[in-house]
């Protein structure tokens, strides 16, 4: 006999998204929800990263409206002296199992399906079992996976390897034990740059292969008000400066964003 479930909402994926959604339902609404994962916990990729994975942002930024995500300390000392707290990754797994505790199971309309696969047409089965459920669907599914996260240690790569070269994913790289003569870095985005200032794994210019980075990782810390403490007189986050903006537009280097933009190089879109 197949079990049934009755729900207003179904929920695919119980990552970033989704959790923030079904938040939301729960606090202001009296929907009933059902969250469909093939995590064993809720987090999403979060539950995949590598081990020294951290946000990038400040912690309080991050994560659903109902409950704060970390609070708001600064680090003294390192990198980071001054900066609002960055949450890690394990942090983070830890928060989202705690708001599906405490917040959306403790709500009592909230059912949640672990290790579990959509198949569609109100059906659900388990990884582990195979059992399936089948779910009443009220109102509308909600896909929280379409802009879902990948890395390196959940798929195949995509490119090949020549003979010799060791290539292994991020998550694997804490496990390293003869460090390699020099590293070649497959991409430019953030886990490069973490690797770069706070690893040490490609700083050295003569043991790093050169790549393009984004665009973004181009800005200073400092300058980045977004990670700066509030004044003691105004909690409230501070928004950029747009004079900042544009001179960040106009640099040839990092350096060079601190220099003044003479105005004649601006370019203003009126409306």
């Amino acid at each position: 006999m197949v079990a049934r479930i009755e729900a207003d909402y179904v929920i695919i994926g119980c990552g970033a998204a989704g959790m923030a959604f079904t938040d939301t339902l729960v606090r202001h609404s009296n929907a009933t929800v059902a969250i469909i994962d093939r995590h064993h916990r809720p987090g999403g990729h979060w539950n995949d990263a590598y081990p020294f994975v951290q946000l990038h942002l400040p912690s309080h930024y991050y994560g659903v409206d109902s409950q704060p995500l970390g609070d708001k300390s600064l680090y003294h000392g390192g990198l980071n002296d001054g900066l609002l707290h960055m949450a890690s990754g394990a942090e983070i797994v830890a928060y989202y199992d705690g708001v599906m505790e405490r917040v959306l199971l403790a709500s009592g309309r909230v059912t949640y399906l672990p290790m579990s696969n959509w198949e569609g047409e109100a059906n659900v089965a388990s990884l582990l079992t195979g059992e399936r459920r089948c779910i009443t669907l009220r109102k509308r599914v909600i896909d929280a996976t379409f802009a879902a996260t990948q890395v390196p240690s959940t798929h195949k790569r995509s490119f090949r390897v020549g003979h010799g070269v060791a290539c292994i994913a991020i998550n694997d790289l804490p496990r390293v034990e003869r460090p390699p003569e020099c590293y070649c870095v497959v991409g430019s985005g953030k886990t490069q740059c973490l690797l770069d200032s706070v690893h040490g794994v490609v700083d050295d210019q003569d043991r790093r292969d050169p790549g393009l980075r984004r665009d973004g990782d181009l800005l200073r810390r400092d300058r980045a008000r977004i990670m700066r403490p509030c004044r003691d007189q105004d909690r409230r986050p501070r928004r950029d400066d747009p004079s900042d903006a544009r001179q960040i537009l106009i640099a040839k280097d990092a350096q060079n964003q601190d220099e003044p933009a003479p105005r004649e190089r601006l370019i203003e879109r009126r409306p």
